[in-house]
């Protein structure tokens, strides 16, 4: 080694400059510098002249950073441009998320150009003490057309501007007409004029007026209309199916199996209207052969006509509290496409030999005709099921076979749990609307159904479960091309953060491994019966990720199934309905079923933009459901505000914690500010906020005393504060450090004191 180089901050500068964007220890400057440890005072004290100067910080594990002499510009070496979604907070800053899956990178309101929340970017990024920043040089792609908000402004005048629901939108908007709304009215408008540099001008039209805006339907349709979901089917749909027969020919029989003599039946919610599958179970002497009967969609919705186009669009049915926007219009989901008792109606079958242990064999599937003889809902099945015979009904005379059903299904639901499939059983949030009163919600209830409730939905849930795996073997062994239900095994990294979330909760557990069902079910046992069992599965739920449709097979993890694809409720969801016209393909193509569709099978690359079309229409579909619930529990709570409750945290982040009421059943912020007058860090395992003066700790499951601060209906967000914040001690009673009174080195003491205290900073 050299002893003799003379260390100037220039040469560090360029040391880092080079180093970006990992940047440098002090030992790594030693071995570049090619100096000893002797020489580590000097490299310290340009270090510190760089820091002096602005050019130089030191970040995370001791490492150091190039930096501009202004906070705005990039280093001259090291800048990198990478593509991204850009997300704007209520603050101002924003950040881009890479399409290349990297981090997040941080962005100033004042670099963000002319891109506004939700924009498709180029970013020129680069490293500093804090991880990626950047500065936004072009926007690529919009990624709002629409925008909702209240109108203000002078009628006379004719000066209107749009106040936009979503805080993140920054400004008011110009509104370049009306059109039948009127100030003081929420509506819905299209972004006409987008800005071309920082702070410029967004003009919009307004295309929906959705009037009053503390009328809740109002905020129904803003998300239906966002997400782009129409509500009625056109004129054209309705035409094309009003001449389908609500009958079965001779012809349509051709080439079925008749299954007319077998005991179907049917078992779904005592409201349901449609019907789209039936099951029938007969004992055998090595245990049960399945019949699950599932309409046959395919047979009345051909491939390229108007219906199936708009079966495609909309993709799948929407569940909302007051109604339900169906995929396929009601003259087929409940005439002749329901499987309704005691009528004849097409359907395709999957035929499954299962034994006591669940396992299944002498799969078969096939075009048939069935006869469903009893319609049976839920209600009553869990009567049967509890041993009642207060309610009269169909049910109880069905006994027999609702006792074979639950052989059966038990031992399915016992083997796909010893391979590894997963259950959740979270409660849900149930929306009691007036029926009387439009404008009145009377309750949000927290829904979790018994346990004879839930036994008589898994009867049913496990049978469609093993036909669509029975299909998706089936697909597999043709190498069909299909739409597969994908769940792929979470990133380890997001398994280790929640081990350590479990652990650092107290929880015990054993034989942690790689990211595997068997791991997550043992998981899911050992916090069963914790004070925050139910927020530690939803934080479970959220390191898995998100199940999709794809061309390609992976497999479902949540299942531990390695070929699973959706075959069960085509009257409800359009993947179901491709896979039957496959699978009919491959069976005319086998057998003497002369088939219905003169359609080809679809390519591998038309199967690929109809699974990413269709896992966009369920991710918008969720969006609403979830916003609907979301507004009906915001608009409960307005007349609460100042109220009191008690309450228990669901999850903690950097920013506060997550509260939920028993009654209402609804969820909240309570922000880091609202915890009275101490600082709070998150803890090391990311499950507490803990104050650095008090050493109070709030971690999840915890039982809290909060008051309503806020609401926003527009927005959807419930803001809680702590009804009784603990005091903050005086000054003097804060830790003291072991150096000098005033020194640089206690307050750096005075630091690390409070960062044991209140666990690692994020």
């Amino acid at each position: 080694m050299s002893e003799t180089k003379e260390i100037t901050p220039k040469i560090v500068a360029e040391l880092l400059a080079e180093a970006v964007p990992e940047g440098l220890k002090l030992i790594d400057i030693e071995k570049r510098l090619d100096v000893s440890r002797r020489h580590r005072p000097d490299i310290k004290a340009a270090l510190a002249d760089l820091r002096e100067a602005q050019q130089a910080r030191q970040g995370r594990e001791g490492r150091w950073f190039s930096r501009s002499k202004t906070a705005g510009d990039a280093p001259a070496q090291g800048e990198r441009r990478v593509g991204g979604r850009l997300r704007v907070f209520p603050s101002g800053r924003a950040e881009a998320l890479p399409d290349d899956g990297g981090r997040a990178v941080r962005i100033r309101a004042e670099d963000l150009g002319p891109a506004l929340d939700s924009d498709q970017v180029i970013v020129d990024c680069w490293t500093d003490w804090n991880g990626p920043r950047g500065r936004v040089i072009e926007v690529t792609e919009r990624g709002r057309r629409r925008v909702t908000g209240l109108i203000t402004g002078s009628q006379s005048a004719q000066a209107w501007t749009l106040e936009p629901d979503d805080p993140r939108l920054g400004a008011r908007i110009s509104l370049d007409s009306l059109g039948n709304a009127a100030v003081g009215e929420s509506v819905v408008a299209q972004i006409t004029v987008y800005p071309d540099q920082l702070g410029g001008e967004v003009r919009a039209k307004v295309t929906h007026r959705l009037g009053d805006p503390a009328d809740p339907r109002g905020e129904v349709q803003k998300l239906l209309i966002m997400e782009e979901i129409e509500e009625e089917h056109g004129a054209d749909v309705l035409a094309e199916i009003a001449g389908l027969p609500q009958s079965l020919s001779e012809k349509d029989r051709s080439g079925r199996q008749d299954l007319r003599d077998l005991p179907f039946f049917t078992i779904d919610p005592g409201d349901a209207r449609d019907f789209d599958d039936a099951v029938c179970v007969d004992q055998r002497a090595r245990g049960w052969c399945l019949h699950v009967a599932v309409a046959d969609v395919s047979h009345y919705v051909r491939a390229g006509s108007t219906t199936d186009g708009c079966a495609a669009g909309r993709a799948l049915s929407v569940y909302l509290p007051d109604r339900a926007i169906h995929m396929l219009p009601e003259p087929l989901s409940t005439g002749i496409c329901s499987l309704a008792p005691r009528t004849d109606r097409l359907a395709m079958v999957v035929r499954m030999m299962v034994d006591d242990r669940g396992a299944v064999s002498e799969e078969a599937v096939m075009p048939a005709v069935i006869r469903s003889r009893e319609r049976l809902d839920y209600e009553g099945v869990a009567e049967v099921l509890a041993g009642k015979h207060d309610r009269e009904g169909a049910s109880d005379a069905w006994r027999p076979e609702i006792d074979r059903l639950t052989d059966v299904a038990d031992a399915l639901h016992r083997a796909r749990i010893a391979r590894g499939g997963l259950d959740f059983d979270l409660p849900q949030a149930k929306v009691v609307l007036d029926e009387d009163n439009p404008l009145s919600v009377r309750d949000v209830r927290r829904s979790k159904p018994s346990p004879f409730i839930a036994h008589a939905y898994r009867l049913i849930e496990e049978c469609m479960v093993a036909a669509n795996e029975a299909v998706g073997r089936f697909c597999a062994s043709r190498q069909l091309q299909v739409l597969w239900r994908i769940h792929e095994t979470p990133r380890s990294e997001r398994f280790s953060e929640l081990i350590t979330l479990v652990r650092g909760l107290g929880v015990r557990v054993k034989r942690v491994s790689k990211p595997e069902p068997q791991a997550f079910q043992r998981l899911l046992e050992s916090i069963q019966g914790h004070r925050a069992e139910e927020s530690l599965a939803i934080a479970m739920l959220r390191c898995l990720s998100q199940a999709s449709y794809s061309a390609q097979n992976h497999g479902h993890f949540a299942l531990a199934a390695p070929a699973y694809l959706h075959f069960t409720s085509p009257i409800r969801r359009y993947p179901d309905l491709i896979t039957h016209r496959v699978v009919k393909l491959a069976l005319a193509a086998e057998t003497d079923f002369p088939g219905d569709d003169p359609a080809p099978a679809p390519t591998k690359a038309q199967v690929t933009q109809i699974a990413a079309q269709c896992s966009e229409t369920e991710r918008r579909a969720v969006t609403v459901e979830r916003g609907v619930v979301d507004m009906y529990r915001a608009f409960v709570m307005r007349e609460h505000v100042g109220d009191v409750f008690e309450a228990k945290v669901t999850a903690v982040a950097s920013f506060g914690l997550f509260v939920q009421l028993a009654s209402p059943f609804v969820e909240g912020l309570l922000k880091r500010e609202g915890l009275g007058s101490d600082r709070w860090d998150l803890s090391e395992d990311g499950g507490a906020l803990v104050g650095r003066r008090t050493g109070m700790r709030y971690v999840l499951g915890s039982q809290v005393k909060v008051r309503l601060k806020d609401v926003s209906v527009v927005r959807r967000q419930i803001t809680f504060e702590l009804a009784d914040p603990p005091a903050a001690p005086s000054r003097n009673s804060w830790p003291r450090s072991k150096g000098k009174k005033g020194s640089k080195g206690a307050k750096t003491q005075n630091r690390r004191s409070g960062k044991r205290r209140g666990g690692r900073r994020r």
